[in-house]
């Protein structure tokens, strides 16, 4: 197909666009639970990563150890629990945001490919509005500027419901959904961009499934570097999504090929 068959393209942010690794979630939402008295490693908070973040707070808390542990501290988890953490993670995603906010490597210019192209870009994310508008203002400034944003708290049914990619193509013209195509690093991501009924691409060495910030997954050796990428592939594989990349940076050259018959 002729690249333009693809009317819009609808990225996640962070582990996507930004914060290689997708770091910063992680670490404010450790702090959150560590506020509380409350140690929850980065292998219990990955799995429900790009979720809205309320319900991923919700989420981690439901979990076995996790609710054990808040249980013999402070009594059984209820709403009034995951009001508490997720307003401990809001008072800790900023500073997080300021150390793990860099753009990937090569997106900008992917970007710039698509929008040369005549595809428009948005974007939808797990973080609520009051989080992702500094994020975006940072990214701003290195050529990274989704022409509409939708924030998990800005409609119903958020990711991984269609509510947030379905805004994103309505507010950017989208002639069919199976026009449009979803690119994210989680699969409450995929699954966003399935529920909304369009083509969904993974990216798997730039973000959740790789864990670590850039220079750290560099570090590594080559074969360790290229099981994460493997296994990262297969997870976003196993959600559903119809292609899965190493990073944006590679959208640009396969796109043309992406559309759903």
């Amino acid at each position: 197909m002729a690249a333009r068959n693809i009317e819009v393209a609808i990225f996640d942010w962070a582990g996507t666009l930004v914060d290689f690794g997708s770091c910063a979630p992680v670490e404010a939402m450790r702090a959150a639970f560590a506020a509380f008295g409350i140690d929850v490693p980065a292998a219990v908070i990955r799995p429900h990563m790009g979720l809205a973040k309320r319900h991923h707070v919700a989420q981690i808390l439901a979990t076995a150890e996790v609710s054990r542990a808040w249980a013999a501290r402070h009594g059984a988890p209820g709403a009034g629990a995951v009001d508490a953490l997720y307003r401990a993670y809001l008072e800790r995603q900023p500073e997080a945001i300021a150390a793990f906010s860099a753009p990937i490597p090569g997106v900008a210019e992917a970007l710039a490919i698509l929008r040369a192209q005549g595809i428009r870009v948005g974007s939808t994310t797990g973080y609520p509005r009051a989080i992702v508008a500094p994020v975006a203002e940072r990214a701003r400034a290195a050529g990274i500027a989704p022409e509409a944003i939708v924030a998990c708290d800005e409609v119903p049914r958020p990711r991984p419901g269609p509510g947030q990619a379905l805004a994103v193509a309505v507010a950017l013209g989208a002639s069919d959904v199976r026009r449009c195509v979803k690119v994210d690093d989680t699969p409450a991501g995929i699954a966003e961009g399935l529920s909304a009924g369009m083509f969904v691409v993974g990216v798997a060495a730039t973000g959740n499934g790789i864990g670590m910030p850039q220079a750290e997954f560099a570090a590594l050796p080559r074969e360790e570097r290229d099981a994460r990428i493997a296994h990262a592939g297969r997870v976003l594989a196993a959600a559903g999504a119809d292609l899965v990349l190493a990073s944006v940076a590679d959208l640009p050259a396969v796109l043309p090929r992406g559309q759903k018959a």
